[in-house]
């Protein structure tokens, strides 16, 4: 099933407006990402769509199954309309999102697609594959901090905004897990 066919068997996002996808690799899931979730508007449904990073190897089996068990028993503290997509993590194959945005654009036109990340995320955007592309198939981008400035978020906008004018950047500001990241995390392991 595709992302978009998800939505579709889904009753609690079939009828909204607006979308949030909070993609990432999420190797491990981590407080900082949780944090993520509980800035963003409450009364916008999330979508967590782990996936395989372009830019990284693909996980195990294993690997994937840790993050997907992780994920799962994090979202069971929390109380919001938060939704598990694992799809694309199964693939055994990279999945830019310039691609996927572009079919929920397509199969949905009436509907907001934003993206949730965090600072660091936010920054490299405009580096991901086919970028520009990605950025007109959503709406909003909500960015949670990571221990930038406020130079440093309006430089980044202006690079965004100038490929994408009506593109809406929405800062969610602090968290205690600003210093939290998964590839320390993952140094540490190994």
């Amino acid at each position: 099933m595709n992302i978009a066919q998800f939505i579709q068997q889904e009753p609690k996002l079939r009828d909204q407006k607006e979308i949030i996808i909070y993609g990432g690799s999420f190797n491990p899931w981590h407080s900082g990402h949780m944090s993520c979730l509980e800035l963003a508007p409450k009364s916008i449904p999330i979508i967590i769509v782990p996936d395989n990073n372009p830019e990284k190897e693909i996980v195990s089996v294993a690997e994937k199954n840790q993050i997907l068990d992780k994920i799962k028993k994090h979202l069971e503290k929390s109380d919001r309309g938060v939704f598990l997509y694992d799809g694309f993590l199964k693939l055994n194959r990279k999945n830019p999102s310039h691609q996927w945005t572009a079919l929920l654009k397509t199969s949905y036109p009436n509907k907001d697609f934003s993206l949730l990340m965090g600072f660091d995320s936010f920054m490299g955007i405009d580096n991901w594959i086919q970028s520009e592309a990605l950025l007109q198939n959503i709406t909003t981008l909500y960015i949670a901090s990571r221990l930038e400035k406020t130079a440093q978020q309006a430089k980044q906008s202006d690079v965004l905004l100038s490929l994408n004018p009506t593109l809406r950047i929405i800062f969610l500001g602090n968290h205690e897990f600003e210093h939290v990241s998964s590839t320390n995390i993952r140094n540490k392991i190994l």
